[in-house]
């Protein structure tokens, strides 16, 4: 929930939130980090819903006020963080900040100290459909662009697969962002079967410095997937091992894994690194655009601890 509200407030939309009946310390933190700041002026707590007209009333005066249409920049209440510059929304009193190379977050306050190999092994097979694809080739894109502002030393591959592997461009090519978003927008839907096991050796191969891999770079695999593997099945999770035994950081999303059934979440958790967190499950493919932050920050930590 607190993911998704920073990526409103980040987009520029002004939230105001409307309690009602609320109880519990906990539930009013949640309340107060999902409204735009101050908290004080834009989280309203009432008992019923019969107190509903009085809150739309004072939501009215907000929005009507000369205050909405200033820039919050101007005044003290923004503190964008190590260096970061703070840009406002027209009209709706809202900001983002616009961090300096080396830092992320909503207001810049965590250190990225990023030097990625980043290889998207994303789904192609029949079961995602060429909507969900688009979906998935949208959040690549969104995620390859905020990597790109934190650093330009961060390099990227991607790899499609259904029954075979294709890779769209690996790291030695498109260097500038506009150049990498134009692969990702050319890329087409090919249905197919499941072959993960192909995807991620392909993936390792890529990583090796003849494909333009860094020996110096954190090498990071950002898998999307819809379902178990169901060719060559059995050499799924040695190829995913191989990954990770040579350093690599992998993040396994799947999708729909209840419908898939249990077999396909336990092969997404296999895959993925020992961290918690680098297991992502999610209900739809919408939802996608939600961990766009959740994937960054879990790189950045990685980048953090120095590992190779």
């Amino acid at each position: 929930t607190i993911p998704e509200a920073i990526r409103l407030r980040e987009a520029g939309v002004h939230i105001f939130v409307i309690a009602i009946n609320f109880a519990g310390d906990m539930y009013r933190q949640e309340m107060d980090d999902i409204a735009s700041q101050p908290p004080d002026q834009n989280v309203f707590w009432v008992n019923s819903f019969s107190e509903l007209p009085e809150v739309g009333s004072a939501v009215f005066n907000k929005l009507s006020s000369p205050d909405m249409n200033k820039d919050i920049c101007d005044t003290n209440e923004i503190k964008c963080k190590h260096g970061g510059r703070c840009v406002a929304a027209a009209v709706t009193g809202s900001f983002r900040c616009e961090c300096i190379q080396g830092f992320t977050g909503e207001f810049c306050e965590i250190a990225c100290p990023s030097r990625f190999d980043v290889a998207f092994v994303i789904d192609s097979s029949v079961s995602v459909g060429p909507h969900n694809f688009g979906l998935i080739r949208n959040f690549s894109s969104s995620v390859i662009e905020k990597l790109y502002q934190i650093s330009r030393n961060n390099k990227f591959a991607m790899i499609t697969f259904n029954s075979e592997a294709n890779v769209a461009f690996s790291f030695g090519r498109n260097s500038d962002l506009n150049g990498l978003k134009s692969a990702i927008a050319g890329m087409r839907y090919k249905p197919g079967g499941t072959n993960t096991a192909l995807a991620l050796r392909t993936a390792y191969g890529l990583l090796q410095n003849d494909y333009g891999a860094r020996r110096s770079a954190q090498d990071v695999v950002i898998l999307v997937t819809d379902e178990a593997s169901n060719i060559d099945a059995q050499e799924t999770l040695p190829a995913a091992k191989e990954l990770k035994d040579a350093g690599t950081h992998v993040i396994a999303i799947g999708m729909d894994l209840d419908t898939a059934g249990r077999a396909a979440a336990q092969e997404v958790k296999d895959i993925a690194s020992s961290d918690d967190r680098a297991m992502i499950k999610l209900n739809s493919y919408s939802a996608l655009k939600g961990i766009e932050s959740d994937v960054i920050n879990q790189m950045c930590e990685f980048g953090r601890n120095g590992r190779k």
